[in-house]
């Protein structure tokens, strides 16, 4: 085990010790199953599931280090958003926020159990079996998506460059690049602060 993913471990074992009391929950009876743990810049985020042995269903614990202040207020909002935005949707078991944690930067949410969308693509390689799939997470991307407009907000080049730079280090990579990294700062010069309407990106779909 990786001296990061075990910090990541302990942070979010520390935060399941804070949490749990306000639950009415023992810390200690509790079995926990790390979903994912990863490193990122500044930090890292892990999300678990906890399965404890006084309560009748699993909890999901995630939490992020290294995130801004801001950052969990942001999720919180997208949470009780999704909640709102996605009720009564058939088939859909949305996740249900249960609690904040700021001092640990993570949330405590409720357990959706499901297969992703990922896992459901790769069953057939008939695209026929591929369009009710596709279908469903476009009406579940429109129906989050809904009710929640966002003022336009000053464009920053700033961070894509930055993945692009790090991209174009790798082993390989300069020879599937079309313009250098060079090129592209300059091309991105005459779009910074240009208004831009922010959307909502998913990674998964449960």
């Amino acid at each position: 085990m990786t001296d990061h993913r075990t910090r990541l471990i302990e942070a979010a074992r520390a935060a399941w010790r804070d949490a749990a009391p306000g639950l009415g929950l023992d810390p200690q009876r509790a079995t926990t199953q790390i979903l994912s743990a990863r490193r990122e810049t500044g930090g890292g985020r892990i999300v678990a599931r906890i399965t404890p042995e006084d309560a009748p269903d699993s909890l999901i614990l995630k939490l992020r280090l290294g995130a801004k202040p801001d950052t969990l207020e942001q999720a919180v909002r997208a949470y009780t958003g999704a909640a709102t935005s996605l009720a009564g949707q058939a088939g859909l078991a949305v996740p249900r926020l249960i609690m904040s944690l700021p001092s640990h930067h993570a949330l405590i949410l409720s357990h959706s159990p499901g297969l992703d969308a990922r896992s459901l693509l790769a069953d057939s390689t008939d695209p026929a079996d591929h369009v009710p799939v596709l279908r469903a997470a476009g009406q579940w991307l429109g129906a989050l998506h809904r009710g929640q407009p966002a003022p336009p907000a000053p464009f920053d080049p700033a961070p894509a460059l930055r993945r692009l730079a790090r991209k174009a280090r790798a082993p390989r990579a300069s020879a599937a690049l079309i313009l250098t990294p060079e090129a592209l700062q300059t091309l991105a010069v005459p779009l910074h602060d240009r208004p831009l309407h922010s959307a909502v990106i998913h990674g998964d779909m449960t």
